[in-house]
């Protein structure tokens, strides 16, 4: 639309934005229009101050959220450590009272055997005043017809003694040729076809499986020998072949005479066995020394050889081995107590 002379010589024009309305010359839009410039320009303030607010706000929000995530996290982090330190703390409540409960049991054990051997002490005791007694009794009651009538009976008793001793070792020497210990060389010894150190250290045999049937045999010989002798001893034996058991009866503990991963239960169990031996050795009067403990075949025969086996009678101080070594017996100051301390 062209503006006339007139009109810019009036100062008014129409509206820029209308063109309805007249407006000044020096303005671009009407009075109405600038009026509903300024009030928009005003919400638009407005509103842009309330999102700012608002976002603000959301930043806050999400501030708080993520703080309480991070506290329920810890929170949660520390209940896992809380439970962990209670299973901690019952697994050794639980240990603590096994212990106690193991001690105690081997302390009752302990005051029982102590009461046990206590008992059988006072019997002897009693026993052996009783016999006294009687036997003075007697003397008095009989006097010298007594022994007289005494020498029957000891001269059956003797003999009978002499047959049950020749019988055992008729036994014993019938073991030694059914199992055959025999020494190999001044290192090694043999029992039945299996060859054995006679150092102990049955780690160094191949194949090992060797060492399981070895010691099966040991065991199941040394379990007779002490039925043929009637003697108890300190261990029990388990003779089940390859796969014997040695332990104490007062213990849960079993020993395998075999091969396993771990050496030194073998190791154990090879000592539980020569201290029956041992014991086997100490109980028909020879003594082995601290180095002879562990040669099991070379006491095995040592053993066997014995002349007087399953015997009663003194014995010599030393006497000859087949093999030409001479053995040491024992002094009569050597107590069981001192056996068993080895």
């Amino acid at each position: 639309m062209e503006h006339t002379a007139a009109d810019l010589r009036g100062g008014q024009i129409p509206c820029t934005i209308c063109s309805g309305r007249s407006r000044p010359y020096s303005t671009a839009t009407c009075n109405h229009c600038s009026a509903l410039i300024l009030e928009w320009k005003t919400q638009m303030a407005a509103r842009l101050a309330r999102y700012k607010g608002l976002q603000q706000a959301n930043k806050a929000l999400q501030s708080n959220i993520q703080n309480e995530l991070t506290a329920r996290k810890k929170y949660d982090a520390l209940q896992v450590r809380k439970q962990l330190l209670l299973h901690r703390a019952r697994v050794l409540q639980e240990k603590t009272l096994a212990l106690q409960r193991a001690t105690y049991e081997e302390k009752t054990t302990e005051q029982r055997r102590t009461e046990e051997n206590n008992r059988r002490e006072e019997k002897v005791l009693i026993n052996n005043n009783e016999l006294a007694i009687a036997w003075r009794q007697a003397e008095e009651h009989y006097g010298p017809a007594a022994d007289s009538n005494l020498q029957p009976r000891k001269r059956i008793y003797k003999e009978f003694a002499e047959q049950l001793a020749d019988k055992r070792k008729e036994y014993a020497h019938s073991l030694l040729s059914v199992v055959g210990v025999a020494v190999v060389d001044d290192q090694t010894a043999r029992i039945v076809n299996i060859v054995l150190p006679n150092s102990g250290d049955y780690t160094i045999v191949q194949p090992r499986q060797l060492v399981s049937v070895g010691l099966g045999y040991i065991a199941q010989a040394v379990n007779l020998l002490a039925k043929y002798l009637d003697v108890s001893l300190p261990f029990r034996i388990d003779p089940r072949g390859s796969e014997s058991l040695i332990y104490r009866e007062d213990s849960s503990i079993r020993w395998p005479l075999f091969i396993r991963s771990n050496d030194r239960e073998l190791k154990s169990a090879v000592d539980a066995l020569n201290a029956n031996i041992g014991y086997l050795c100490f109980s028909q009067g020879l003594v082995l020394t601290k180095r002879q403990i562990q040669q099991t075949l070379l006491n095995l025969r040592r053993l066997l050889q014995l002349p007087w086996l399953g015997r009663e009678e003194q014995h010599p101080d030393k006497f000859e081995l087949k093999d030409g070594e001479t053995a040491q017996l024992k002094e009569e100051s050597l107590t069981m107590a001192d056996w068993e301390l080895l």
